[in-house]
């Protein structure tokens, strides 16, 4: 049964989403340390993300790509581990819940 806050669709605050990890300025930057011949390594260890996520941003025929790929790949089921699902799943909805609880 889902938690009610999951059926409401409640709105997380970008601050509070762990899933975002950079805002539109920081990729704009990116771009800029890019096209300033900055290495594509040197600006992942500012930022502190991987390599690959400067790419992505970078080059975003590659994201699509990657993307396309995935959604082979996956209907094999080859990437689902019903385990680590179900504990991520549960993970997640507790740090909504405790959000929810925060916001109202």
């Amino acid at each position: 049964m889902p938690y009610k806050f999951e059926k409401d669709k409640l709105k997380i605050p970008r601050i509070l989403d762990r899933r975002i990890k950079l805002n539109d300025d920081d990729k704009k930057e990116i771009l800029n340390l890019f096209n300033n011949w900055e290495s594509i390594n040197s600006i992942s260890k500012i930022f502190s993300v991987s390599r690959r996520t400067i790419q992505f941003i970078i080059y975003p025929d590659r994201l699509q790509r990657c993307k396309e790929l995935y959604a082979i790949r996956r209907l094999d089921w080859r990437y689902y581990d019903k385990e680590k699902c179900t504990k991520a799943m549960k993970y997640t909805r507790d740090y909504k819940q405790d959000i929810k609880d925060k916001l109202v």
